[in-house]
């Protein structure tokens, strides 16, 4: 069996691309990996969360899973 868990993070605006097109990134997602690996979360996926009207996505949830040892 597997418990999950899920960490939330912003996609901002980081400016303009040649062509007018506005450039959406993030980090964090990194520094979110490494610290759950770290407690022994294995990443799985990513999931968008928020969306603007155009299609933009501005906000992922990544979900990590964790298998549960049997206590008894």
């Amino acid at each position: 069996m597997f418990e999950y868990s899920y960490e939330r993070i912003e996609v901002s605006f980081s400016g303009w691309e040649f062509f007018g097109s506005a450039v959406r990134e993030t980090d964090d997602y990194k520094r979110a990996i490494q610290k759950k690996a770290q407690e022994g979360w294995r990443f799985v996926t990513w999931i968008p969360v928020k969306q603007k009207a155009e299609g933009i996505i501005t906000a992922i949830d990544l979900v990590f899973e964790k298998k549960v040892t049997n206590t008894n």
